[in-house]
């Protein structure tokens, strides 16, 4: 507290101290003479009234002074966030130019080669013509080696033929059919080529049974004493049980 605060506290209680002291001295007591000729004099003593003491004001505490606010402390200015400076623009690079190719030199033109001259031609002596022999013409044979042999119905053999095997591939999936074979034969009975005649629209069992004929052995075919080059049909079935 300051020290008007303190003085004014002091003052209060010293006035409050005053009145209450007032109050508490006795009045004096008035005693009545009476005069000599009068009768007995009577003495009466009067009761003391004692003064209530007046009822002490409700010392009244001065309001405190309120207390100045703490101004706030002033906001820092933000910093100016300084701007990025622009990043320099790459030079642009220089286009090589381009390298002159060069020109091949022009030919020039060869010279003409010179033409060998020709000798004069000789003079050629005539000679006697000398006598030309005769050739006598050989006799043909009855059948050309590429023209197209006898067929024969039914071909004869010197070994039985080796059964051809089913396909495995044509068997699983079901395949049947007919190939017919024909075969071509020489003087001997020996094989010279094998032609597909009649496909049975399945190429498996075809190669299956052009492969089996290669191994068969056929007998030679006589006629007028002498054999000769013929064909034969074999016809090849292919069925399933």
């Amino acid at each position: 507290m300051s020290l008007k605060r303190y003085a004014v506290f002091a003052l209060a209680s010293l006035l409050l101290h005053g009145l209450i002291a007032q109050a508490m001295e006795p009045e004096p007591i008035t005693l009545a003479v009476a005069p000599a000729n009068a009768g007995p004099i009577s003495v009466q003593m009067l009761p003391t009234v004692t003064k209530a003491p007046p009822k002490a004001e409700p010392v009244v505490e001065p309001t405190p002074e309120p207390k100045p606010e703490p101004k706030p402390a002033p906001k820092p200015e933000p910093k100016p966030v300084p701007k990025p400076k622009p990043l320099p623009k790459p030079a642009p690079k220089p286009v090589p130019k381009p390298e002159p190719k060069p020109v091949a030199p022009t030919p020039k033109p060869a010279a003409p080669a010179p033409q060998p001259v020709a000798p004069a031609p000789k003079p050629v002596s005539q000679l006697a013509p000398e006598p030309v022999a005769k050739v006598e013409p050989k006799p043909q044979p009855t059948q050309a080696k590429d023209s197209t042999p006898k067929r024969i119905d039914t071909p004869s053999f010197t070994h039985k033929p080796a059964a051809i095997a089913y396909p495995i591939q044509a068997k699983r999936r079901g395949q049947e059919g007919t190939v017919l074979i024909e075969v071509w034969l020489d003087e001997q009975g020996k094989q010279i080529k094998r032609l597909l005649a009649k496909s049975s629209g399945v190429s498996a069992l075809d190669s299956a049974a052009l492969k089996a004929i290669v191994k068969w052995r056929f007998s030679a075919y006589v006629e007028n004493g002498r054999g000769i080059a013929h064909r034969v049909h074999i016809p090849v079935r292919f069925k399933l049980d």
